[in-house]
């Protein structure tokens, strides 16, 4: 048994069911956070390591680095894609 399923059986066994509810909700929101955060940094690794040709053959100039690993979902100048519609 690791620390961290020690310390939620003491929670859960001391406090009340909601606190302990809570505080599990709250650790999975810690590590969800801290999975996303070191993906990004792994991300910003890997770029790095990349040449500047390299970088300009997938579309990116090197100060777009942090931007591109910290803004996922967005284009690089902080809006939202947005998909053209057509019109009939």
């Amino acid at each position: 048994m690791t620390d961290t399923h020690v310390l939620i059986n003491e929670v859960s066994r001391d406090a009340e069911p909601s606190r302990a509810i809570a505080f599990l909700r709250w650790a999975a929101s810690v590590l969800v956070y801290w999975h996303e955060r070191r993906a990004q940094y792994m991300t910003i690794r890997e770029l790095r390591k990349l040449n500047n040709r390299t970088l300009k053959d997938i579309g990116l100039n090197r100060s777009e680095i942090n931007s591109v690993a910290f803004t996922s979902g967005r284009d690089r100048t902080g809006r939202f894609s947005v998909q053209s519609k057509t019109l009939r």
